[in-house]
This record gives C-alpha cells, structure tokens and sequence, in this order.
C-alpha cells in the first residue's frame, strides 16, 4: 500500500467523519469519503496529495452535493494501482481540467458549498476505480499532533472520539474519576500538558479533571479557539433620546434623533 499526506494540514484539521461512518449513515447514497474539518480556521489551503492530471473541476452550483470540487487521476502509481482523488465543499478551487499538479501544489481552499453544514472536505479516494477508506493510506494517519495554543479564555476543547475517561491528572497512570466526556462535549481549556506523544487538557477551574486530546498518534479532541463575543450596543453612548411607549395590542417607539433603525429593531423585539 502506498502512503500520502492528508490534502490539508492536520494540525489545524480533524478526521470529522470517517468513511465508514458515511457507509454506516441511514439514507446516506453519496461517494463515502473522509470528512476532514478545519473547526472554524480560515482559509485553510487544500492541495494535491499526489501528482497527477486534473479530471474533473467545478467552481459553481449544488453538484450533486459536493459543491465546488475538484479530482484528479494520479494515473497507474508505483504499486501497480490506478488512483484518483477527490476534495469536495471547496470556498473555491484555483486548478481546471487538463492542468498538471505536482504532490503537494495547493488545488483550492477548504470550504462549506453543496451539501455542507460547515467548514471540511470530503476527501474521497478510488483505487482501480473502487471507492475506498482513504485513512489507512494516509502517512500520519489523519492524526498529528496539535500546536499547543496560548491559554485564553477564549480557548475551548470540544471531544471529536466516542468518549474519553476524565482522569485526576495528565496521563494515563492517573486514574479516571468515573466520568466520561462524550462526543461533542465542550468546555473551556484551563491548562494544557504536552510530553511525547501525548497532549492532555484539563477541563476544571478548581478540581483536578483532564482528558486526553492526542494520545499515541490520534487526536481525541481539538482546541476551539472561539472568538469572544461582540460587546452589545451602548445606549448611554449615543446622542439620542430613545422614548418606548406601549399601547393596547402595539409598541410605540419614537425616536427623536438621528438615524437608529437597529435600536429600533431591537425594541420591537422586546
């Protein structure tokens, strides 16, 4: 079996959905493929993993659910094996049909179209035109160990596995509390340890409580970096006079000054 790299960065990406799990999924009829999502990074480049001819690209429409997409027949590679690959959901591609690529060479950004409800690809690859799991052929395994972030209070964890025993302390010599962190489970970061293959994360402000995030080559979990949320509207700010006054069935507002259609808005909503 030949091995190659993700089609983007995996210390900014998580495996979201496997390729079994899209076999698995009811009513699912698609090309099952590897979800890979980025979490909420920006512009995050996806490139060719290995070099070959571009087959097939879109750049606008639903296309059959993946969007804009791009594939590419990397022809007969050296286990006697023909290939193709595919990233779909792309924000836009920057290759068209015909075009050679080398291993590596950036073919779009990672994106939401077609039938997306965030921000991944569906990375979906055929050996001698079968569709096949992609992961066993990755060279990290989809799994890299993280850049460990600055602490912030912004800074959050949110498990990506089934579930993940909490335990008293970075390690697994440290034995688990009893309780366990589910899939989807997410909450602020308050320390993070990193030795060897292991990145650990605690979870509680006052008591001893961590889960693993990467454990001997594969991530649990991944940091959130969520941004902190926009300060509301300060009335006391604004040179007017914002006057409510209710009558039966309707809200009066008047708004003697200036040109404040949001703050009229928000006190139609009250």
């Amino acid at each position: 079996m030949i091995k190659f790299p993700p089609p983007c960065d995996m210390s900014k990406a998580e495996v979201y959905c496997t390729w079994q799990g899209h076999k698995d999924r009811l009513g699912y009829t698609g090309e099952p493929g590897t979800d890979l999502a980025s979490y909420g990074q920006a512009n995050l480049p996806l490139c060719a993993v290995m070099g070959g001819r571009i087959s097939r690209d879109k750049d606008i429409g639903y296309n059959m659910g993946f969007g804009t997409y791009v594939e590419i027949d990397h022809g007969i590679c050296s286990d006697g094996r023909a290939y193709r690959t595919l990233c779909a959901h792309m924000d836009s591609n920057c290759v068209s049909v015909g075009q050679i690529v080398k291993a590596g060479e950036q073919i779009g950004i990672m994106g939401t179209t077609g039938n997306s409800e965030g921000v991944h690809t569906h990375f979906v690859l055929w050996v001698d035109d079968k569709n096949v799991d992609a992961q066993p052929y990755f060279s990290c395994g989809g799994s890299m160990k993280p850049v460990i972030p600055v602490i912030t209070p912004e800074l959050r964890v949110r498990v990506t596995c089934t579930g993940l025993n909490v335990r008293s302390g970075p390690g697994v010599t440290n034995p688990s509390i009893g309780t366990t962190a589910f899939k989807g489970y997410e909450t602020q970061v308050y320390d993070i340890k990193s030795f060897g293959e292991e990145v650990w994360v605690k979870i509680s402000e006052n008591e001893q409580r961590w889960i693993a995030l990467y454990y001997q080559g594969s991530n649990y979990a991944i940091f959130l970096d969520v941004p902190a949320p926009a300060e509301p509207p300060v009335v006391g700010k604004l040179n007017a006079v914002i006057v409510v006054a209710k009558t039966a069935g309707t809200d009066t507002v008047t708004i003697p000054t200036g040109d404040l259609q949001d703050l009229l808005q928000l006190y139609k909503e009250k």
